[in-house]
């Protein structure tokens, strides 16, 4: 059996609540954790200096990565798995990802579809304000002086 290195979990941030672990390039990341968890039980018992401590239930928890057991199992064993954590079967999540992926990219299509309209409109005002403002100064000054010449 492969030995895998023991696992530090990090966090980025107290804001990023999502862990990861640090693999080198020559280790894998293992295919199960063990985590345990010490439940406060609300009680208290002396310690050796007679000092008040907190009493706490230890359970040990095991979590393995689906990724692993996705090439373990046959697929109709993993969507027993996969249901039984409260996943949907590999299928449905593949078309259920598929409409969100299918929403966002309409959602991108249409909005660069409207910026790019708004950019085109932008350029068209901004030349027809360049045009309006080069016939105010080469055109209409003109006018006004020919008019003064025909009096």
């Amino acid at each position: 059996m492969k030995k895998f290195k023991i696992p530090v979990i990090l966090y980025e941030s107290e804001e990023q609540a999502i862990p990861y672990v640090e693999v080198l390039k020559e280790d894998d990341m293992p295919p199960t954790l063990f985590i345990q968890e010490y439940k406060h039980t609300g009680d208290f018992e002396p310690d050796v200096n007679g000092d008040e401590q907190p009493i706490v239930d230890m359970v040990m928890h095991m979590f393995v990565d689906m990724d692993f057991l996705s090439k373990k199992l046959n697929s109709e064993l993993y969507d027993l798995v996969r249901t039984s954590v409260g996943l949907q079967p590999v299928k449905k999540a593949r078309e259920e990802g598929q409409k969100i992926l299918d929403k966002v990219y309409e959602n991108v299509n249409t909005n660069m579809e409207e910026a790019l309209e708004g950019k085109d409109q932008k350029k068209a005002d901004a030349v027809e304000r360049l045009n309006q403002k080069l016939t105010e100064k080469f055109f209409d000054g003109d006018e006004e002086e020919q008019s003064e010449d025909k009096e």
